[in-house]
């Protein structure tokens, strides 16, 4: 992660300097105003160091769309004025961390789980000898947030604004019920043998098959349910969160020229249909003919998922039974695309869901069983 960092006087360029240096060369770049140039005139020009001519709320403004990560040496009351305008929320905003001049605190001010700044403070703290500050109630309690433990374990989370409550409860020391839908594998953070946690174990994990039994169990009490099911009914108890495992491989096919747009509607009708959650989706896989497929890769852009491309070898090497077209088998060199795709990505002998076809797009899934977080 790409580090900014920022100083206003001489003496937090100092700090700043301390900073850089303690890490790899390329790793942090400097941006100071340009009077402080004027007073170094006599020292070499360093890489990694920019001196800016306009404002500082100008040039932080900049960096702060540029950069995931911004440490500022100055005091916490320029930072908030300045970010109050550019917050859009936790996922998307940068991590942000502010230092005294002396080097003496860093403080974790902004985005200090997704994005990472109640790390990137204690990275410091123990680079340059400060001391960190961070704030989070799971932290000061040593209990991972949920949403940590879910970017750690290739979950997604909704609806987001429970995540909050699932926190709170874990601050206050109450054990969190985990339903695991079907033959999903459970993550071993969520077994009693895990050494994650300090204390008493905060998860207590049943198993239930299907939607009907996974929602008598939940009774208002803090509830995370692991499941690829789409509930027909959106949840309404804000103790629950559903658990979104990124279990699930997609093979797809299509056209020259199919549009993203095109292909992000498929996808999701294709989910629906099968009565699945698109957030469970894990990459998209297609033959390597596809590999330059603009409307393909910006749609995996999009769904923020990862795409693999396979060679015509590979996808006739899948001996599994699957569907097959001439004219496919024309264009490309084999008789399927998606169907071999989707369980040569999956690992596996047994597709999710047959091939579906709309417009010159097809799609196949299938579902990785074992150490799908990985």
């Amino acid at each position: 992660m790409k580090i900014a960092v920022l100083a206003l006087t001489r003496g937090g360029e100092l700090t700043a300097v301390r900073i850089q240096r303690s890490y790899t060369e390329g790793e942090v770049d400097l941006f100071l105003p340009e009077k402080l140039k004027s007073e170094n005139s006599g020292t070499k020009t360093q890489k990694g160091r920019t001196y800016y001519k306009g404002s500082f709320k100008e040039t932080f403004c900049f960096l702060f769309k540029k950069y995931r990560a911004l440490v500022c040496i100055m005091a916490a009351g320029i930072v908030v004025r300045t970010l109050a305008s550019l917050l859009k929320d936790k996922y998307e905003d940068p991590a942000v961390v502010v230092l005294d001049e002396q080097g003496e605190f860093a403080v974790s001010l902004l985005s200090g789980h997704l994005g990472g700044a109640n790390a990137l403070a204690g990275e410091i703290a123990q680079k340059i000898g400060a001391q960190a500050v961070v704030t989070t109630a799971t932290d000061v309690c040593n209990k991972p947030a949920v949403e940590m433990l879910a970017r750690d374990w290739k979950l997604v989370l909704e609806p987001r604004e429970n995540i909050k409550r699932i926190n709170w409860a874990l601050a206050d020391g109450l054990r969190i019920k985990v339903f695991v839908d079907g033959d999903i594998q459970v993550p071993p953070i969520f077994t009693e043998d895990d050494e994650t946690f300090e204390g008493p174990y905060p998860y207590e994990v049943p198993v239930c098959q299907g939607e009907k039994g996974t929602r008598e169990k939940v009774s208002g009490s803090p509830c995370l349910i692991i499941s690829n099911t789409l509930f027909l009914e959106p949840v309404t108890d804000n103790n629950t969160i559903l658990a979104r495992p990124q279990n699930i491989v997609l093979g797809v096919g299509c056209k020259r020229g199919t549009s993203q747009e095109d292909l992000i509607s498929f996808i999701q009708r294709c989910f629906q249909e099968e009565g699945i959650s698109p957030l469970c989706l894990k990459k998209i896989v297609s033959i390597d003919i596809k590999n330059n497929e603009e409307g393909l890769l910006e749609a995996a852009r999009r769904l923020k998922v990862h795409t693999e491309f396979l060679t015509e070898e590979q996808i006739k090497n899948v001996k599994v039974e699957v569907s097959r077209s001439k004219f496919v088998e024309k264009i490309t060199g084999v008789g399927c695309v998606c169907e071999p795709a989707a369980l040569f990505g999956a690992g596996r002998e047994e597709l999710l869901w047959k091939k579906k076809k709309n417009q010159g797009m097809t799609t196949a899934a299938a579902r990785v069983l074992y150490r799908w977080w990985e």
